[in-house]
Parts: structure tokens; sequence; C-alpha cells
């Protein structure tokens, strides 16, 4: 159980992180090939983005408790946002899924 609340989380973590990105124009140009994001995809985006950001820390929190989740959830925020940022250098197009179901 401890594994697969670790594996959410970071989950969670790649996902909100992919989707703060592809709301930045550049990066949904890169993916897309669109000049311009939708102001309602730029919004939601954002919006999801950022309880993803969340539901990894709380997942986090909810695996170890309050004294090593912490720890736990800045290290997992940290790897899944060093995922996405490789992910968007060399394969871009692998976050297509991402950017299809948003608009």
């Amino acid at each position: 159980m401890a594994e697969l609340l670790l594996a959410a989380a970071f989950a969670a973590g790649y996902a909100g992180f992919a989707l703060l990105g592809l709301s930045l124009p550049r990066h949904w140009r890169e993916v897309t090939g669109q000049l311009a994001i939708p102001a309602r995809s730029c919004t939601a985006f954002r919006r999801t983005g950022a309880a993803g950001l969340g539901a990894c820390f709380v997942l986090a929190l909810w695996r170890d408790g309050a004294a090593f989740g912490c720890v736990l959830g800045v290290l997992l925020l940290c790897a899944s946002a060093m995922a996405v940022a490789l992910t968007l250098t060399w394969r871009p197009q692998w976050l297509a899924a991402i950017a299809r179901r948003g608009c």
C-alpha cells in the first residue's frame, strides 16, 4: 500500500507540473503545434495543475505522517518537476495526450 501511495503521489506531481507547463504558450506550441492555447484551457490547466501539486503533497503526508511526509512531499515535487522538465526538453510529444484532453 505504501508503494502505491508513493507512485500515486509522484503521478499527481508529474501531472500537475505537466499541466502547468502546458499552460505556457511556448510549451503548448512545442507539444501541439498550435500557436495559441485557448484561454479556457489555460485556466483549467493552471487550476488542475495546482490541484495535482496539492494532491502530491497530501498523499505524501498521508503515507508517512507530518514529520517525514513534508520532506517526502518536497522531494517528490522536485523529482516530478525534473521529470517534466526532461520530458519537455527531449520528448515534448509525449505530453500531447494531456494537451488533447484539455482542448
